[in-house]
């Protein structure tokens, strides 16, 4: 059909679109931020034994992918601050396991458990994970086959084939336990870019010994303001969100294998002493035990 109809113009369709044709709204959304979505996996063990007991937060997502060939034996994880039967769940053979960051959590694995765990950030801008503020863990029991398909992907050949489709694959796995307005994640950017230059700061000095009152005057501002300004519009405080920083990099650095001492050093804090309280308050166990018993999380 031509736009000229009997003399009559039609107005332009909109930007993105044909007469005729669908608003192309999330296709619109996803080209305005440049199609920025980043799958960061910080961590990733292909259980395979022994028997383990033990209990952690982590500033990450996990995915349990729970082999579809090993036996029902028992094996389960505790969300220990939750209430209710849903807190325990069982790892039965082919079933997906979802634990959103920060969630104290309790791994109790017979000997013959068998599981790849991914521990990932889904970001939709640089520290802007999509899974931040989650309260609960979820189960999908209906996805045996791509859990079987993330198996042969990882013992697969070492070529760059099996690892670019084992990203996807966590994607789409991911997006099964996403439910985020895409309303809400804008407003989220727009205010994690009004303090950009701040959150930027705390990055490239991100030390435990960083005052508010620097950060503060990145932006030109007072602390209190600076601090009611950021808890506003980031939904915590200053302190919080360097924390968090904090122990992003000290648990990455514990399960590539640094000492604990090395790693307060490195993070600014007064001693390993301090270090250590710390991380248990956050984490839930030591820094030393953290390291000893790093395979289930």
């Amino acid at each position: 059909m031509s736009f000229c109809d009997r003399g009559r113009i039609d107005p332009p369709a909109p930007v993105g679109t044909l007469p005729g044709m669908p608003e192309h709204k999330h296709l619109r959304w996803f080209e305005h931020h440049h199609g920025l979505l980043d799958l960061v996996c910080h961590y990733f063990v292909d259980v395979d034994g022994p028997e383990i007991h033990n209990r952690n937060a982590l500033p990450w997502s996990r995915l349990f992918l729970i082999s579809t060939r090993g036996p029902a034996s028992g094996s389960f994880v505790t969300d220990i601050s939750a209430r209710g039967p849903g807190r325990i769940m069982p790892l039965s053979p082919g079933a997906v396991v979802f634990m959103p960051p920060s969630r104290l959590l309790g791994f109790d694995f017979a000997a013959d458990m068998r599981m790849l765990a991914f521990h990932f950030r889904l970001e939709l801008s640089p520290g802007q994970d999509v899974f931040a503020g989650r309260r609960t863990c979820a189960v999908r029991h209906d996805r045996a086959s791509l859990v079987d398909a993330a198996y042969a992907a990882v013992r697969g050949p070492s070529h760059m084939g099996p690892v670019t489709f084992l990203r996807g694959l966590l994607l789409a796995l991911a997006s099964d336990f996403l439910d985020v307005d895409l309303d809400a994640l804008q407003q989220l950017r727009t205010s994690r870019s009004r303090f950009a230059e701040a959150l930027e700061h705390i990055d490239s000095h991100c030390r435990s010994d960083l005052r508010v009152a620097d950060i503060a005057a990145v932006m030109g501002m007072g602390r209190e303001h600076f601090t009611r300004q950021f808890r506003q519009h980031l939904g915590m405080s200053p302190k919080a969100w360097l924390a968090e920083r904090l122990l992003e990099r000290a648990c990455a650095r514990l399960l590539a294998g640094e000492r604990v001492q090395e790693v307060a050093e490195s993070l600014g804090f007064a001693s390993p002493f301090y270090f250590s309280r710390f991380f248990k308050a956050h984490i839930g166990v030591s820094p030393k035990r953290f390291s000893m018993q790093r395979l289930p999380g």
